[in-house]
């Protein structure tokens, strides 16, 4: 069974799942019996469980397909930061694993592209070795450099790896390695000291703010680049429509197989979304608009005792629940005055007076995440309290309510 030409539900052999480093670990599946062969940036949803705990699939993109004694190989680079990659991590030789993919549309390999800096933070260099690689298979000559870099020392790894294919840049937030500071920052360096110019093509994957700082860089010096993009993701194939981000709308790249089969624009053509992973994840590095994402923004809490992060040690994690609502309603607002038709407020909402707010703001209908954990009869809750309301404000229906936001 396929779907957009992937491959469902194929049960891979693990070849060998090694520890590379701290909570790094590297998986290789053999992938012979699969009628595709994966893209560097391409990925998949692998079930890392039984059963249904954890309940949903996780993305892993591609680190490097190879050959080896007559099989295909694809090897998958992973940290160990929670249950399922803490499953993964348990698989042995002769275990199987349960995948669906590949998908989303991979790097462009156009021929054009031949010095380039591969740019990293942590784990973020796990979908960019494979075009390293692959560039240095088709032209020896090409120069190539490799940034890889982490909060510390300790989070840096992989520079043995990534010194067979270019040479290798480290850096660290507090200095304890290399460049002391951040990828950004480093790169600026490396352009002002003529180490790189800006015939060098950008191809970075990590946190969202050094993706962005590296898109206005690249703006600055007149790069070209390419982004690997993560956020979370329900269904891997555009169903569940988790992963939707904004693009500038007279900056999409269109080309060979990105194709972005899933745009969403507004009647007027100012405002474009796009799925991550149907469209990517790996888009033109000017093409995302950064400022207008709210998909779970970067978070922090710290025990003051331990002065530890509470996330553990991926030390981040996802902004969700009443924090974001401030951040989602403007842009309900400001697609509502955009689009003629149906939008779902989603982002923060705890109880019946969130929900009116998205509503006036321009909401059709409104959906409830996060706080279904804090309170299972949420849902209900809200709907009363608005049958209430209307009753109390005389308002016949809902769709009265839609957009009702006083500007003067």
């Amino acid at each position: 069974m396929t779907l957009q030409g992937a491959t469902l539900g194929m049960e891979y052999p693990v070849i060998h799942n090694v520890n590379v480093a701290n909570n790094y670990h590297k998986m290789a599946l053999d992938i012979t019996a699969s009628p595709v062969t994966p893209r560097p940036g391409q990925f998949y949803n692998l079930l890392c469980g039984h059963g249904t705990d954890p309940l949903f699939r996780r993305p892993f993109s591609v680190h490097r397909v190879s050959k080896e004694k007559g099989r295909s190989l694809m090897e998958i680079l992973y940290l160990v930061i929670g249950k399922g990659t803490g499953w993964l991590r348990t698989r042995v030789p002769r275990d199987t694993v349960d995948a669906l993919g590949p998908f989303g549309n991979g790097f462009l390999m156009v021929d054009e592209i031949r010095d380039l800096v591969l740019v990293s933070r942590g784990i973020g260099i796990a979908p960019l070795y494979a075009v390293g690689e692959a560039i240095r298979s088709r032209d020896r000559s090409a120069d190539i450099h490799v940034v890889l870099g982490g909060r510390r020392h300790e989070r840096v790894f992989y520079e043995a790896e990534c010194s067979k294919i270019g040479e290798v840049h480290t850096y660290t937030d507090d200095g304890s390695l290399g460049f002391k500071g951040q990828a950004p920052a480093l790169l600026a360096q490396m352009l002002e000291a003529g180490t790189i110019s800006n015939a060098y093509h950008i191809i970075a994957c990590g946190p969202l703010p050094m993706l962005k700082e590296l898109s206005d860089l690249s703006k600055r010096w007149g790069l070209a680049g390419q982004v690997a993009l993560e956020t979370h993701m329900g269904c891997g194939f555009g169903a569940c429509l988790s992963c939707a981000f904004p693009l500038v709308p007279e900056r999409i790249v269109l080309r060979d197989h990105w194709k972005k089969p899933a745009l969403q624009w507004s009647e007027d053509g100012s405002v474009v979304y796009s799925l991550i992973c149907k469209d990517g994840p790996i888009y033109d590095i000017h093409e995302v608009n950064w400022d207008g994402w709210i998909n779970s923004p970067l978070g922090m809490a710290i025990d003051i005792k331990t002065r530890r992060s509470k996330l553990g040690r991926n030390m981040t994690g996802g902004l969700a629940g009443p924090a974001i609502k401030p951040l989602a309603l403007p842009l309900v607002w400001q697609v509502y005055r955009s689009v003629d038709i149906p939008i779902i407020g989603i982002g923060g909402i705890s109880c019946f007076e969130d929900a009116l707010e998205f509503i006036i703001a321009g909401a059709s209908a409104v959906e409830i995440g996060t706080w279904n954990f804090v309170n299972p009869r949420i849902t209900v809750e809200v709907i009363d309290r608005i049958k209430s309301y209307m009753v109390e404000q005389r308002i016949p229906r809902l769709s009265d309510l839609v957009g009702t936001l006083r500007t003067e």
